[in-house]
C-alpha cells in the first residue's frame, strides 16, 4: 500500500496514474474535489478501480488522502 496526503487550491488540477493491478481510495479530509467526473466533500471516500488515471479538481482548497491498494485477485 503506497498512502498520499495531497493538498489542493481552489481551481487545482493534479492527475494521478493507476499501475495494473491496483485500486485507489481517495478520502477526503476537507473541501470539495471533483475526481473523474464525481463530486466528493469533506469526510466522502471514493473507491475506483478499473481505471488507467484519476484528474482531480478541487473547487475549494482541499486535502485528500490517496490509497493506492492492490488489486483483489
Amino acid at each position: 500500500m503506497t498512502l498520499w496526503r495531497w493538498a489542493l487550491s481552489n481551481n487545482d488540477t493534479q492527475t494521478y496514474a493507476i499501475a495494473d493491478k491496483r485500486v485507489v481510495w481517495i478520502q477526503v479530509v476537507k473541501g470539495n474535489i471533483e475526481v473523474n467526473g464525481q463530486t466528493a466533500t469533506t469526510s466522502d471516500g471514493l473507491a475506483i478501480w478499473q481505471e488507467a488515471s484519476l484528474t482531480m479538481t478541487a473547487s475549494e482548497d482541499s486535502e485528500i488522502l490517496l490509497f493506492d491498494l492492490p488489486a483483489a485477485d
